[in-house]
């Protein structure tokens, strides 16, 4: 068992971010998608993110480094999950289910929690229902990456 410490992300946390973002979005996708995909995140794409969307991250940290973080958007009274990301290192403790515990606790004006999830990531729907989840439907969203245009199958689950 590891110590997790979840807080509000700051300024000072914004590369970081970046780095775990970066680095657990290839551990997670790259044998679901194909790399021209994975390549439209690039590092710096991801640190000018992560400063874009401070106000509404949460980070988790053990062994004093950051290892995972939740970013939200919230709309009146609903709340979309719209990116949690883990290193890799660190799954398996528990650092997520803390992530969206802090989550519920901190967001109380949100009556509706919902995310998107691709649907092949298997281990992901997995997790999310595990955390209480339900899918709802399965949507295609579309994705832009340059001049390219991929259509991502994936479940929309609630809390």
């Amino acid at each position: 068992m590891i110590d997790i410490l979840v807080t509000s992300a700051e300024i000072d946390d914004i590369s970081n971010i970046g780095m775990v973002h970066y680095q657990a979005w290839y551990d997670t996708y790259k044998n679901i998608m194909c790399n021209d995909f994975l390549d439209y995140n690039t590092k710096e794409k991801l640190m000018n993110d992560a400063e874009l969307k401070i106000s509404t991250t949460y980070i988790a940290k053990a062994d004093n480094k950051i290892c995972g973080f939740l970013f939200y958007k919230l709309f009146e009274n609903q709340l979309e999950i719209h990116e949690l990301y883990i290193l890799k290192e660190y799954r398996g403790f528990g650092i997520g289910t803390e992530l969206i515990k802090h989550l519920i606790t901190n967001q109380k004006r949100a009556t509706e929690i919902f995310l998107w999830v691709l649907r092949k990531n298997k281990k992901a729907v997995k997790y999310y229902k595990r955390q209480g989840f339900k899918k709802t439907d399965k949507v295609d969203l579309v994705k832009v990456n340059n001049s390219t245009t991929y259509y991502v199958d994936c479940y929309n689950m609630n809390l």
